[in-house]
């Protein structure tokens, strides 16, 4: 079966690019390309999965930002203030001296929950996200 292909050029900083390039290595990969193909399933596949949760939901959001980052840090607290019916509780660690660590516990529905995770997700100088949920009903 042919596939057909398209090029893109993507500029990545040239930290990022060497710590990819390892995992390539590391796993066994023929080239960087499908390296990028295999990151780009598995990002299709976790956003697909996080479109299909539903319901009351209980999740954990973690999220490393960068916090020296003024305009960043107002932009995070007008979003929880957003969805602040959400939020049951927030734990901020700070792991160097401009890197916090946050686990937000949040509650709610499922739409909402993953509407509060897209925006932080987009901003600019969150540098991880992991996003996981259960149902309500689960754990009675």
């Amino acid at each position: 079966m042919d596939i057909e292909l398209s090029r893109i050029g993507v500029s990545i900083p040239k930290e990022l690019l060497a710590k990819f390039d390892d995992i390539i290595y590391n796993r066994g990969y023929a080239s960087r390309s499908e390296g990028i193909r295999a990151s780009i399933k598995h990002y299709i596949q976790y956003y697909e999965w996080s479109c299909e949760v539903e319901g009351e939901r209980i999740a954990i959001l973690t999220v490393i930002y960068d916090s020296e980052k003024t305009s960043f840090a107002e932009k995070i607290s007008t979003i929880k203030r957003q969805y602040s019916e959400l939020i049951l509780s927030i734990s901020s660690n700070y792991i160097d001296t401009s890197k916090c660590l946050e686990n937000i516990v949040l509650q709610g529905n499922a739409s909402n929950i993953r509407g509060f995770t897209e925006a932080i997700m987009a901003q600019k100088g969150v540098n991880f996200v992991r996003f996981s949920t259960t149902r309500i009903a689960d754990m009675k």
